[in-house]
């Protein structure tokens, strides 16, 4: 599968969103894809999000509340600006 339809699959999967209503998951899945793609980011991307879920692959047995986890991931830096980018890379240089 590819990186898309993995985060896509892990997103609908998420025990949360059991029995709820499709259209809604589906406008929240497509709100994740667009907002992770805008043209400013250079980092904070579905790559990124990805790189999250990998790195939780072997220890998320050992999490108590992986689902809730999974949420945390898609949504930490979805509301990133493409100033709050520019004035980190700037602190970042100083």
């Amino acid at each position: 599968m590819n990186l898309l339809l993995n985060l896509k699959h892990t997103f609908f999967e998420n025990k949360h969103f059991v029995n709820k209503n499709n259209k809604i998951l589906t406008e929240l899945w497509n709100n994740i894809v667009e907002k992770y793609g805008e043209k400013h980011r250079f980092y904070h991307n579905l790559s990124h999000i990805s790189q999250i879920f990998f790195q939780f692959e072997n220890i998320k047995d050992k999490i108590s509340d992986f689902p809730t986890l999974t949420i945390s991931a898609f949504y930490h830096d979805i509301f990133i600006t493409q100033k709050e980018m520019i004035t980190k890379k700037l602190v970042f240089l100083k």
